[in-house]
């Protein structure tokens, strides 16, 4: 990383940000009104319930981008090797501002999931001002948040847990397990193969990139061991 990220800076994806943020704020009163017709929700602390308002907003956020990306963003980029950096940083503002509002709004959050969010956000911010046509470091970037985005369900679950039996959702529960274990595996499967392929030409912002990627990863183990009942703790 150098001065080309201040130079470059995108703003209007930083004030996007904020305007997404505001949305999401917005909507915690809606989404809370519509769930109070689940018995279980309502019987819920007020840290719960934002709890399961902040997982369904996410759920429906990367819903959207998995189909949204893939004709303007993902093909151009696996078809021609062309990288719309103004519309990834506005992919990148939409899938960080339910994190950012996730800190805000729902207190006693676990620890990894804390730091999970708050690496998004400063990742975020920095790509604002990375070139993803030439940057290597934000094709990473990209590459983690399109296949994480895939994962969708899994924040459906842990929504859906708190007011439906879970034992009606086991089928679902096994289906988002399966779907964000192959996410985790193809993203750290890239990324491996990447290193492998391009060692000579690591610097030091990709050392930063790889440290802050650690709690990340640390944070899907914990959730995928979760999900497969047996959980780890690290």
């Amino acid at each position: 990383m150098n001065l080309s990220i201040i130079t470059n800076y995108n703003y209007t994806a930083l004030l996007f940000l904020v305007g997404m943020c505001k949305i999401i704020h917005k909507s915690y009163p809606r989404v809370d009104a519509y769930l109070q017709r689940f018995e279980k929700y309502n019987n819920l602390t007020l840290e719960r319930r934002r709890y399961i308002i902040k997982n369904f907003i996410k759920s429906f956020l990367l819903f959207a981008l998995s189909i949204g990306l893939f004709k303007p963003l993902v093909w151009p980029a696996i078809r021609y090797n062309q990288w719309n950096s103004k519309l990834i940083h506005i992919t990148g503002a939409i899938y960080t501002s339910n994190d950012i509002m996730g800190l805000v709004m729902v207190d006693n959050l676990p620890g990894s999931t804390k730091m999970h969010h708050i690496i998004t956000t400063t990742l975020c911010l920095t790509c604002f001002g990375i070139d993803f046509q030439t940057s290597h470091l934000g094709k990473m970037m990209f590459v983690y948040t399109f296949a994480s985005c895939q994962a969708y369900l899994v924040n459906f679950y842990l929504g859906m847990r708190l007011i439906v039996e879970k034992a009606k959702l086991e089928t679902m529960r096994i289906a988002a397990r399966n779907i964000y274990f192959v996410c985790c595996t193809f993203n750290w499967g890239w990324h491996i193969l990447w290193v492998l392929n391009n060692y000579s030409i690591v610097n030091s912002g990709h050392l930063f990139y790889f440290t802050l990627l650690f709690w990340i990863i640390k944070d899907d183990i914990i959730l995928l061991s979760w999900l497969n009942n047996t959980m780890i703790l690290f």
